[in-house]
């Protein structure tokens, strides 16, 4: 079984010395292919734009049996980044932004289209939502087999993080970064179990 995996957030460059980043640390995608990597011959991406992450999953998906796509991708990006924004005034900043700024492509929607037989599984993070809007947003953004669903303030609360993996029918909680890893790790062996029993 092959698999690819991401992790991370992606980095969008602003102009010639700033960058746009988000929080994610890859913790959790770490362990996962931590976990993979004794069932799988496991490839990462866990660093880069949008624009660089986006042309390794099309060269790489058609190639894997499982993609687990937890890295946090920008949702903007910018057109013209070869300059130096001048510091000294907020409105010519804003203004630069404004001009500049554009939509990513989303790489979770062409997954199945760049390999329809593979695995998938995606990552819906809410902040403060209650539990019932967390699984139904999470399962409404589903593109794949299953979607891990986790609340940023349920995990500062708890100091753990808790993670709901849900299917189109079922869902199990799993508490820890390790236990959300085998859970995922388990489903990917059951899937290639029933794809091999079906051939």
């Amino acid at each position: 079984m092959k698999a690819l995996i991401t992790y991370g957030g992606t980095t969008e460059r602003i102009d010639s010395v700033r960058t746009m980043s988000n929080i994610s640390s890859g913790a959790l995608g770490r362990e996962i292919a931590s976990q993979m990597q004794k069932i799988a011959d496991v490839t990462v991406i866990d660093s880069g734009s949008t624009a660089e992450v986006y042309a390794k999953m099309k060269e790489l998906v058609p190639q894997v049996d499982v993609v687990i796509h937890a890295m946090a991708v920008s949702d903007f990006t910018f057109k013209k980044n070869e300059v130096k924004v001048k510091s000294s005034s907020t409105e010519a900043f804003i203004e630069y932004m404004k001009n500049n700024i554009v939509k990513t492509p989303k790489i979770l929607d062409k997954i199945k289209v760049w390999n329809p037989e593979c695995l998938l599984v995606s990552f819906k993070l809410e902040v403060g939502v209650s539990h019932e809007n967390l699984l139904i947003s999470a399962r409404n953004s589903m593109k794949g087999e299953f979607v891990l669903a986790n609340d940023l303030v349920e995990i500062k609360k708890k100091k753990l993080h808790v993670g709901y993996l849900l299917s189109k029918h079922t869902a199990q909680q799993f508490n820890g970064k390790t236990e959300i890893a085998k859970g995922i790790v388990n489903e990917c062996i059951n899937w290639n179990n029933r794809k091999h029993i079906s051939l």
